[in-house]
C-alpha cells in the first residue's frame, strides 16, 4: 500500500538581496532546492534550470535504484548544459566573466524498501528530523568544510569564516558539477529538510530542530513558515529557501 506524503515549501528573498535567486521543487515523492549563482539575470535562471529538468520525470515509475540515480545524473547533465549554454549567451554580452551555477539538494523517497535516496551538490543541505532529533545527512561541498575535515578550523569558526561562501561543486560550474548521492532508511513520522544556505548560515541546527519540535503539533507549511521567520530574525542576509516531505501511515 502506498503511503501519505505531506509536502511543503517556502522561498524568500530575506531582508538584504535585491531579487530571489533560490528556486523549489515540492513535487513528492522528490523535494529540491536550488539555490543560483551569478547575480541578476543568472543565479535565478540557473536555479530555474535546476528545477525544470528534475520535474520532467515520473519518479514514481522507477523502481531501483540504480534506474533512479541514473535518471538524477541525467536531470543534473541536462540542466548542467542549459546554465552553461545560459551563461555564455548573458556573460557573452556583457563579457564579465561571471561565476554561473547552482547548488542543489534534494530527497527522492522510495517506496521498495522504504528509503531515502538523497543528493547533493555545493552547500544547499539535507537533514533528517526523526523522532524530535535532527541529523544532517548531506556534508557541504564548500571551501570551509575542507578546512573543518581537515582540522584547520572548528565547525563554530566555519560559521563565521569570511571565505565560507565559497562551494567547490555545483551544477553549471566549470569545476566539479557532479551529485553526491546517500541512501538512507525511511519510516512513517520522517521528515526530510532540504534548504539553501540562506536558512543554514543564519540558522544553528539546534535552532532548527527547536522550530520544528515547537510547530510540531502544526502543519508541515507552517513548520517551513517557521524555519524562514527564524532565519529573518537573524538578519536574512541571503535568500531563504526550505522543502519538507514527510511520510505518514498506510493510505
Amino acid at each position: 500500500m502506498m503511503r501519505k506524503l505531506t509536502a511543503a515549501g517556502v522561498t524568500d528573498v530575506g531582508r538584504t538581496r535585491q531579487q530571489n535567486e533560490d528556486r523549489l521543487l515540492v513535487q513528492p515523492p522528490l523535494v529540491l532546492v536550488a539555490d543560483g549563482m551569478g547575480g541578476h539575470a543568472l543565479g535565478d535562471t540557473a536555479a530555474q534550470a535546476v528545477v525544470d529538468a528534475f520535474a520532467r520525470p515520473n519518479w514514481q515509475e522507477l523502481r531501483a535504484d540504480t534506474s533512479r540515480i541514473q535518471e538524477l545524473t541525467r536531470c543534473a547533465s541536462s540542466a548542467h548544459e542549459e546554465i552553461l549554454r545560459l551563461s555564455q549567451t548573458v556573460t557573452g554580452t556583457r563579457g564579465d566573466g561571471a561565476v554561473v551555477g547552482a547548488t542543489v539538494a534534494g530527497a527522492l523517497l522510495c517506496a521498495d524498501n522504504l528509503h531515502w535516496l538523497v543528493f547533493h551538490a555545493g552547500d544547499s543541505r539535507a537533514y533528517l528530523w526523526r523522532n524530535n532529533a535532527l541529523t544532517q545527512i548531506t556534508t557541504d561541498h564548500s571551501y570551509v568544510q575542507a578546512l573543518v575535515d581537515s582540522g584547520a578550523i572548528s565547525r563554530a569558526e566555519a560559521r563565521s569564516h569570511p571565505q565560507r561562501n565559497i562551494v567547490l561543486r555545483a551544477i553549471g560550474s566549470r569545476g566539479d558539477n557532479t551529485l553526491e548521492f546517500q541512501t538512507n532508511g525511511a519510516q512513517p513520522g520522517d521528515v526530510i529538510l532540504v534548504c539553501s544556505d540562506g536558512l543554514t548560515d543564519g540558522v544553528t541546527d539546534a535552532e532548527i530542530a527547536k522550530t520544528l519540535r515547537e510547530l510540531s503539533s502544526e502543519t508541515l507549511q507552517a513548520q517551513a513558515y517557521g524555519l524562514r521567520d527564524v532565519a529573518l530574525s537573524h538578519g536574512g542576509h541571503d535568500n531563504i529557501s526550505a522543502a519538507l516531505l514527510k511520510i505518514g501511515e498506510q493510505a
